[in-house]
């Protein structure tokens, strides 16, 4: 049975900036959120550390037997992460994931447009991009993220989430400047399970929040 450690996303924000304190008004510093549950949680984080909020529109690529299941994710910078190793029996033929990329892509492009009209991107070359979610568990949103970061010229790339498999953060450990976890499990079958209250971030919750961010 999964623990819950968090009343809801807020909860968990609260958690996390105690631990992101020495990034308090750093005017190098941009807190960008995971589209969906990571830019609510993102846009806690930056009204308390007093930083500029930024959105890493990204789509997961769920597995053909559990499409919440994350096999691969692309972003709309066209980054994509997907472990090519994985067994068929899991992610399905070439086939599938080559067609489920593209409608991905798709429905990255329409998302990306949508936000983008709200808040246009964060210049964040040089700068230190602190990427934000509600939880990692197969990894495939954060490591595609990470690259689109990379891909935008961020200098230092941290990576700040409130709970995530421990076999996912050993990857992710490689592959930027600093992780930021407080919790972290080797059973974890989705991040939903660590909440009390994780109810699905809808993109119209996402553009609302966006509008009031640039008020």
């Amino acid at each position: 049975m999964v623990q819950s450690l968090y009343t809801d996303r807020e909860n968990a924000a609260a958690k996390l900036i105690p631990l992101l304190e020495k990034y308090r008004g750093n005017n190098a510093a941009v807190i960008l959120g995971l589209s969906g549950g990571g830019t609510m949680l993102a846009s806690y984080i930056t009204k308390e550390l007093l930083l500029p909020l930024d959105v890493i529109v990204v789509k997961k690529i769920g597995a053909p037997a559990n499409n919440e299941f994350a096999i691969g994710a692309v972003t709309e910078d066209v980054e994509e992460f997907f472990d090519w190793t994985a067994k068929e029996d899991i992610c399905g033929s070439e086939k599938y994931i080559h067609e489920v990329l593209e409608q991905k892509r798709k429905e990255v492009a329409a998302r990306a447009f949508a936000y983008r009209g709200v808040r246009p991107k964060e210049n964040i070359k040089g700068k230190i991009a602190i990427l934000v979610d509600d939880g990692i568990a197969t990894g495939s949103t954060m490591r595609a993220a990470i690259r689109s970061a990379k891909k935008r010229g961020a200098e230092r790339v941290v990576v700040a989430v409130p709970v995530a498999s421990i076999d996912s953060l050993l990857h992710i450990r490689t592959e930027v400047d600093e992780v930021i976890c407080p919790y972290s499990s080797s059973f974890f079958p989705f991040e939903g399970g660590f909440y009390e209250h994780f109810p699905q971030i809808e993109d119209g919750a996402v553009l609302k929040m966006l509008r009031n961010k640039t008020k």
